[in-house]
């Protein structure tokens, strides 16, 4: 099922609902961006981390978008589990041919398959397996390959050049979960030892998984398991006269390692011989889907306040507001002037100027609205004033109100009209997200389950809800 984002406006409280579907079942949450022009995109309020239940989530935007213009949003899912192992297939071994190693067990769509493929003879060459692909770096005979599992993948046919009869050669496949293509860190090449010294490296991305694939052109009887690694894969081949061995390592995510010293680990049995050690690291895949929608939304004409009062920290407040004045806006300065003796010229200590101040004269069309607009201004949050359209007289700005003042309008004997003095402040940030409706309002408006479920179709319909409960401390 391919991932669906949809988009729609509500004039309820002013919100755009954005709905995703179809999304991959691995995706435990979303991020959605908005973007009036496709080119700079921002994270809408909510929209770093959407919960996804099943490919689904839901989330409203309020703050941000434009009247009468197309808006744009992107949506793209994310499994938030750290990379594991799932299996490893079986050593496969040959003496100068062609090997099939099997596919580890439990695999599904998605999971990163890893072939470790290598020749005792430095100068044959591993080809690449059709559908999968080389790690860049490294020696042509010992390569590392990798594919993403798609249902029906069957074992690849790991073929040589180069090689003579009696040169042993093997493979094996490891798969991991969440984990995106392998990058080399580090590649070594060794004299004639016993032992295996292998290289150093360092990444800045948390939970990094590192492997460490270790070859020598010698067989043997065990290794020792390096600082930090645990999992040994792979084996000591004697499939021809002439044997290698062919061993990986790897550390677990949890335990985020950043860095790998240089070092080496003991071999035991066989003989001293040439050797090669690769460090490989996994990072959490990107996204799993991505996609894109858009739509113009438009205020109804039958409603004739145009503005809307927003407050970002309880949406569940948003109104409607009629503007009859709007009081030039104002920016203080923050200079200071110092007279200094023995000189015509002061000193001046300057910095930049405060932001916007301004009025606004809101209209009530009776007491009860008036108090009920007083109310929402003495909850403190900073709020959001959007205009009808993008190129209203009127800015959309965030502010926070000093002053609250509710008055009869002299012109209109059952008029009424709030007064704001305000002024202007930073968005808060995006992480900052009311709910439109939550566990309490489902007790307080329902007596039963029974109840809620013979008033809403759906779960969806229960999320749509808008909550209007507020305390405000007198």
């Amino acid at each position: 099922m391919a991932l669906t984002l949809t988009s729609a406006y509500n004039d309820d409280i002013g919100r755009v609902q954005i709905t995703i579907s179809g999304a991959n079942t691995d995706a435990d949450y979303a991020k959605v961006e908005h973007s009036l022009d496709q080119i700079t995109w921002k994270s809408i309020r909510g929209g770093d981390t959407v919960t996804l239940i099943a490919g689904a989530g839901h989330v409203d935007h309020y703050d941000g978008f434009v009247f009468g213009v197309t808006n744009y949003y992107r949506v793209s899912t994310f499994d938030s589990a750290l990379v594991q192992p799932v299996a490893s297939g079986a050593y496969t071994t040959a003496n100068n041919a062609t090997i099939a190693p099997p596919l580890p067990a439990g695999l599904v769509a998605g999971h990163m398959m890893i072939a470790y493929v290598t020749h005792r003879n430095t100068a044959a060459t591993c080809n690449t397996p059709a559908g999968w692909t080389a790690v860049a770096g490294g020696d042509s005979h010992m390569k590392v390959f990798y594919r993403v599992y798609v249902p029906g993948d069957t074992a690849p046919s790991c073929t040589f050049s180069g090689g003579s009869a009696g040169d042993s050669c093997s493979g094996f496949i490891s798969a991991y979960s969440n984990a995106k293509a392998p990058v080399q860190g580090a590649f070594q090449v060794n004299g004639s030892a016993q032992d295996v010294a292998y290289p150093g490296a360092a990444v800045t991305t948390p939970n990094p998984v590192w492997l460490l694939h270790e070859w020598k052109q010698q067989t043997g009887t065990g290794a020792s398991l390096p600082a930090g690694f645990g999992d040994p894969k792979g084996g000591f081949n004697t499939a021809g006269a002439n044997p290698e061995s062919n061993i990986t390592w790897r550390t677990a995510s949890e335990a985020d390692i950043r860095t790998v010293t240089a070092s080496s680990n003991s071999w035991q049995g066989g003989s001293a011989a040439i050797s090669k050690a690769r460090l490989l690291v996994l990072t959490v895949r990107d996204a799993l889907d991505s996609g894109t929608t858009n739509l113009a939304p438009v205020l109804p004409s039958a409603n004739t306040n145009p503005y809307w009062l927003k407050n970002p920290n309880r949406p569940g407040q948003n109104v409607r507001v009629e503007i009859m004045d709007l009081i030039p806006t104002t920016r203080d300065g923050r200079t200071g002037v110092f007279q200094i003796l023995g000189r015509s010229f002061p000193v001046v200590v300057s910095d930049l100027m405060t932001s916007r101040s301004f009025s606004l004269v809101i209209d009530a069309p009776s007491k009860s609205v008036a108090k009920d607009l007083e109310g929402r201004f003495a909850i403190g949050n900073p709020m959001y004033l959007q205009p009808p359209s993008g190129t209203d007289d009127v800015d959309a700005i965030y502010f926070v109100t000093t002053q609250c003042k509710v008055e009869q309008d002299e012109k209109q004997s059952l008029g009424w009209t709030v007064t704001v003095d305000a002024i202007e402040c930073a968005m808060p940030n995006p992480a900052v997200y009311g709910d439109t409706y939550t566990w309490s309002d489902v007790i307080a408006n329902y007596a039963t389950w029974s109840d809620v479920i013979a008033a809403n179709a759906t779960w969806s319909d229960v999320i749509d809800k808008v909550s209007t409960t507020v305390i405000v401390v007198p």
